[in-house]
């Protein structure tokens, strides 16, 4: 795992809470304050993820630039849930996998 992609799993670590809750959210403006509060660790954490190399890069990047899309957007908050639950998920994975390559080195 790179240096960047690190960095960028550890930005998305730091809002798992807010995506959590994000992919429970009932209506648009609880949708809009956790964007509020996760728009830009999103953000630069995709970008980290794009530019360097490690797990499941490609999944990653297939749930975060929609997610990100879609939450500028804030149109279709079932997309939003979906998204953000799909992300927790992919998190998950990619810990389970890191811990497991660790564990055997």
């Amino acid at each position: 795992m790179s240096k960047e992609f690190e960095l960028g799993i550890g930005l998305l670590k730091k809002i798992y809470t807010e995506l959590q809750a994000l992919s429970t959210a009932e209506d648009k403006r609880q949708v809009k304050e956790l964007m509020q509060a996760i728009m830009n660790p999103l953000v630069a954490g995709a970008y980290q993820i794009k530019v360097g190399e490690g797990p499941q890069k490609d999944k990653l990047l297939e749930i975060l630039f929609p997610l990100i899309r879609e939450l500028r957007d804030m149109q279709n908050l079932e997309s939003i849930r979906t998204l953000a639950s799909e992300l927790v998920n992919a998190l998950n994975a990619i810990e389970a996998e890191v811990a497991t390559q660790e564990g055997s080195s």
